[in-house]
């Protein structure tokens, strides 16, 4: 729909506080004379565009989706994370985690594998605001002179799913009932979802209801769908599923290659695969990714270069890729290309320790790539002291480095966090913070499918 508007005289346009101007493309002044902008304060500012607001929050009500209790990844689920929780991986409000490495003293970015130090950024944490649609909380109070925010979650379901969620809820004032609503248009009659509970039970202050709703998608849609919280029909929250039909999905070829090796006499081992299969599928549904996993033995155990090869680290991906082009069907055939469009996942029962004492648990021939080799985690785990829980989810790590991303904590991520403070599968682990990987964020999601 457009707009044109014609004025034969002047046009004035007076507000008595703010004004702003929103579009999702382009926004063109022209004029045959002058085009004068002028800040009589503090001058004209240029950053970055946000999103427009979705609307107020009048009631004062508040209702928040947040994914249950004993969420482990088993569908998609972002939300900008206050602490609010108390889950792994929800203790700090995003805004004092996110921002960029840089170098102590001239402050200029350094990534942190060059020794560069984590500094918060203010601005950073705006653009993760503009990852969202938000509403505005005209009644919370404002936050150094920003209105207070509702960034709207994103989740993804498939048909035939049903998922729980938490409610966190905030009420100043009783409204008579809090009501359920799938928001759709008018012409539309089709069912999509399922709700367990249509009403939510209140009481005057801040209340958890763990577990409380639980969504059941009984069909796909082509567009995104807004499920609404209603106080005496006044919106007081919002969700955002995304479209999930088959136009929606994308399609993952990957190759599962268990390689057997020997490093001496009666030291044959068998890379192992056991439960990677599961964790893959569980992690890539988070952005309706669906992954065809093949999976190929290699015999390595009579290469005597092989694990003098691994361990030099050069040219391992090459290698481990050529060895399987020559590897043999039980017929006697070559494999050749047959998998050079798969993504290829090498399980190998080796440890190798790094000459800085550390570990080594995988690695993407690159970012993006089509190689990725793992070690024996179990073992590593059991050498390191660490949990397996907390290495796990290393095989999926490395292969969404070779899709195409980057660590949370790298610069070169659209969004910077600090390193071991989030669940997100592309950051690491450590124990001083305990939290283990389980997640991506919606902004991974849209990377994912791009390049997959």
């Amino acid at each position: 729909m457009s707009r044109t508007r014609f004025i034969k005289g002047t046009y004035t346009k007076v507000s008595q506080k703010g004004h702003s101007m929103y579009s999702n493309e382009n926004i063109v002044t022209t004029a045959t004379k002058t085009v004068t902008e002028e800040g009589s304060d503090q001058g004209i500012s240029y950053g970055d565009p946000e999103k427009p607001k979705e609307g107020n929050i009048q009631s004062k009500c508040l209702v928040e989706f947040r994914p249950h209790a004993n969420w482990s990844g088993e569908f998609g689920f972002d939300w900008v994370r206050l602490g609010d929780t108390g889950v792994s991986g929800d203790k700090k409000w995003y805004k004092s985690i996110i921002g960029n490495y840089r170098n102590p003293s001239t402050k200029l970015l350094e990534q942190i594998y060059l020794n560069g130090v984590f500094f918060k950024d203010g601005k950073e944490y705006q653009n993760l605001l503009n990852k969202f649609s938000n509403m505005t909380i005209p009644w919370k109070p404002k936050i150094n002179g920003s209105p207070y925010l509702y960034p709207i979650p994103y989740m993804t379901i498939y048909k035939g799913d049903s998922h729980k969620l938490t409610l966190k809820i905030e009420i100043e004032e009783l409204p008579k009932k809090l009501t359920i609503k799938h928001l759709k248009k008018p012409q539309d009659t089709k069912e999509y979802f399922k709700f367990n509970k249509e009403e939510i039970s209140i009481k005057k202050g801040k209340y958890t209801l763990d577990n409380y709703l639980e969504i059941t998608c009984v069909n796909s849609f082509s567009t995104d769908q807004i499920i609404e919280v209603l106080a005496d029909n006044m919106v007081c929250g919002k969700i955002k599923i995304l479209a999930n039909n088959t136009a929606h999905q994308k399609q993952g070829k990957i190759l599962f290659v268990s390689v057997k090796s020997s490093s001496g006499p009666g030291k044959i081992k068998n890379g192992s695969t056991a439960g990677e299969k599961e964790r893959l599928i569980k992690y890539l549904r988070q952005a309706y990714i669906n992954a065809d996993i093949k999976s190929i033995n290699l015999d390595l155990t009579k290469d005597r270069n092989f694990i003098p090869k691994l361990q030099s680290g050069t040219g391992i991906h090459q290698y481990l890729d050529s060895k399987l082009r020559s590897a043999k069907f039980p017929d006697g055939s070559v494999l050749g290309n047959k998998y050079d469009s798969f993504y290829r996942v090498y399980f190998i029962a080796e440890v190798i320790q790094l000459p800085d004492g550390q570990y080594l648990l995988g690695e993407a021939e690159n970012i993006p790539s089509k190689t990725v080799y793992v070690l024996d985690l179990k073992n590593i785990a059991t050498t390191t002291g660490n949990p397996f829980e907390a290495v796990k989810t290393t095989a999926t790590h490395e292969l969404l480095h070779a899709i195409g991303l980057f660590h949370t904590f790298d610069n070169r991520s659209p969004l910077t966090f600090k390193k071991f403070n989030t669940d997100n599968i592309m950051d690491y682990y450590i124990s001083d913070t305990n939290i283990k990987a389980k997640q991506t964020y919606k902004w991974q999601w849209d990377i994912l499918k791009s390049k997959i």
